[in-house]
């Protein structure tokens, strides 16, 4: 699927997604702040919207209790060691601020 002001690639469901939230939150036009719990193939869809459309939406963290994949993510979005988690206790314990989390 093609989206008509970009001529990337991009997931439907990510758009669907990221449409949905903003609607949800009443965050037409700013650009949303997500945590990603689970880094497997969902996971990296949605993240991966990021990068296809970084005015509209931003990766704050990834939980993964897997450290392959969160080394991948970091290089992958740019994170820092602070935005990656082993598990949800941690990632809830540093307070990162985020609008939502998606799992």
């Amino acid at each position: 699927m093609t989206i008509a002001k970009t001529s990337k690639t991009v997931h439907p469901v990510s758009v669907k997604m990221v449409s949905s939230l903003h609607a949800y939150a009443g965050m037409e036009g700013k650009k949303i702040r997500a945590t990603v719990v689970g880094f497997g193939n969902r996971g990296q869809t949605y993240a991966d919207y990021a990068l296809q459309e970084p005015e509209e939406f931003e990766v704050a963290a990834i939980v993964d209790p897997n450290d392959f994949k969160l080394q991948e993510a970091k290089k992958r979005y740019h994170l820092s060691d602070e935005c990656l988690f082993h598990n949800f206790e941690e990632f809830v314990n540093a307070h990162i601020s985020c609008d939502f989390v998606i799992s």
